[in-house]
């Protein structure tokens, strides 16, 4: 016997099926999104990831070099993995609402001004990174998903690739890449 669907204001409801395009400005239904270029991570791996410090050397989409020398001081270190994050509801979470934080994402600023991430290793904490004055403006200080990079063979590998089609760039970003990060 099919279970009967509940009705809208139920508890157990889902937000109603809409399409994005209509209501891009209606309330998001998560905020919530997994690095995607980490899918695959071997659980015992723990490669070493870190953010830019002053993404403002670089203008508003401009993506940073795709690498970096292993001894430079441009980075911040992270404690662990980013698994999930806080993102910002603000820019392109509106219009692509995937799940997966990627290209110009940025995290959220809601509590303390930082995102909170959970980490492949166990814990959660801000991330405390840079960012602009203004929220709901898009500034060259603000963090976003271009500022992360992996180490590999001694030297830092930009986490996004340069790529930016959905539809062709996972094959550089492949199902474990983060367990042997190549440009």
């Amino acid at each position: 016997m099919p279970q009967p669907q509940a009705a809208w204001g139920d508890p157990g409801a889902g937000p109603p099926w809409r399409s994005w395009w209509e209501t891009p400005d209606d309330k998001l239904e998560f905020d919530y999104t997994m690095f995607g270029r980490f899918h695959g991570l071997r659980l015992g791996t723990n490669p070493k990831v870190a953010a830019l410090t002053t993404p403002q050397t670089y203008a508003v989409d401009t993506p940073p070099p795709p690498t970096l020398p292993g001894t430079t001081t441009a980075l911040t270190m992270l404690s662990g993995v980013p698994l999930y994050m806080e993102e910002s509801i603000y820019f392109f979470n509106q219009y692509v609402r995937d799940g997966w934080f990627g290209s110009s994402d940025q995290p959220a600023m809601n509590h303390t001004k930082s995102a909170f991430a959970a980490y492949v290793e166990g814990h959660v904490e801000p991330l405390n990174l840079s960012r602009g004055g203004q929220m709901k403006v898009r500034e060259a200080a603000d963090t976003d998903c271009w500022d992360f990079y992996t180490l590999s063979k001694g030297r830092w590998i930009r986490v996004e690739p340069t790529n930016t089609s959905n539809s062709t760039n996972w094959r550089e970003r492949p199902f474990g890449w983060i367990n042997d990060p190549r440009p």
